[in-house]
This record gives structure tokens, C-alpha cells and sequence, in this order.
């Protein structure tokens, strides 16, 4: 399932956290909104020594500010992985995916015909044990028929 952003997940209701939870990758592009929040917080804090103080800090892997400035990035979670940024180039910016789209249109000789099915029936009369009465002007009489 592909959503711009998961705020489109809410029209299901109770059932869109279970939606996002059984998704094995989820992609972020840049520019989101509340969701950088939520996406601080999965991706967690680390611990580092600042240089001059020789303290020991914590800072979010990523900020909301961060992720929502993504440009030519994405923000990958695999599901049960550590989360991965990744440097994406348009298709457009790719000449050699771009020889690769580029299509030539089939022309209608090279079309292939379209396959003619026909419809054949196996006659079943040698089978019938009475021939059908052609006389069915009354309703009381009815002819039954019998395939063995």
C-alpha cells in the first residue's frame, strides 16, 4: 500500500494503526508534517562526548526539523532492521534509466493476430434412450428425457 502520507490511513479508523504496524518497509521522503514527531521518536536517541565540555549528550538520531528537510533523501525503516537514509535521484536525472523507458511504439504490421476460438458440441443423441416427443401441444404431457 502506498500513502503520501499516513494522516490518508485514518478514514479506516481503529484499523489503521494495524495497517502501519504490518508494514515490513516504510519510506519517508522529505517534507512531511506531524508524522517527523512520530518518526523522532522511532528512530530513537544516541549518546555521544562533546568534544570541548567532555560531557556525555543525547541527541535524537534525527529531528523532526531533519526529517522534514529531507531533499534527494529517503528515510527507509525495515521492519525489525535499524532505519537507513539513502541518497534517491529522480528518473529523470538518470540518463541511462531514461534509454531504458524510452519506448519505441509498436506498429499495427508487427501486431500479432489475435488468436479465433470456435465452439464445438458433441452430439448426445445417440445417447438418449427416447427422442423427445415434437407433439408438446398439451401441458399434461411432458416427455423426460434420460442420459445414461
Amino acid at each position: 500500500m502506498r500513502v503520501q502520507s499516513e494522516s490518508q490511513l485514518e478514514k479506516y479508523g481503529k484499523k489503521a494503526q494495524n495497517i502501519k504496524n504490518n508494514c515490513n518497509i516504510k519510506c519517508y521522503y522529505g517534507g512531511l508534517g506531524q508524522e517527523t514527531f512520530e518518526l523522532e521518536k522511532v528512530l530513537g536517541k544516541f549518546e555521544y562526548e562533546d568534544a570541548k565540555t567532555k560531557q556525555v549528550r543525547q541527541r535524537s538520531l534525527m529531528t523532526a526539523s531533519e526529517i522534514r528537510e529531507l531533499k534527494d533523501e529517503i528515510l527507509i525503516i525495515p521492519s525489525g532492521e535499524k532505519p537507513i537514509k539513502v541518497k534517491v535521484k529522480p528518473a529523470y536525472q538518470q540518463p541511462q534509466l531514461m534509454k531504458r523507458l524510452a519506448l519505441e511504439p509498436v506498429e499495427e504490421d508487427n501486431l500479432i493476430a489475435p488468436l479465433a476460438y470456435t465452439t464445438q458440441y458433441i452430439d448426445l443423441d445417440s445417447y438418449r434412450e427416447e427422442k423427445p416427443n415434437s407433439n408438446n401441444n398439451s401441458q399434461d404431457e411432458t416427455s423426460s428425457t434420460t442420459l445414461s
